[in-house]
């Protein structure tokens, strides 16, 4: 998931508090981008990716009122 620049570090800082760890990317060339890959186990239960989704709208939610 390609994210706004300047977002990835705060993004990732953030979820991490909330139990929830993605492996984050920045794109070579330019313009550089920044993002993160999804990638639970293929063992996740629907309450699994419940929980990594609610984790990820609450701080994209959050940062942007803070931004």
């Amino acid at each position: 998931m390609e994210l706004a620049p300047g977002l990835l570090w705060p993004l990732m800082e953030e979820v991490e508090k909330r139990g929830v760890f993605f492996y984050p990317f920045t794109g070579a060339g330019a313009p550089k981008s920044e993002g993160l890959v999804v990638a639970p186990p293929l063992n996740s239960t629907d309450e699994d990716i419940s929980f990594l989704a609610a984790a990820l709208c609450d701080v994209v939610t959050a940062l942007d009122r803070n931004g």
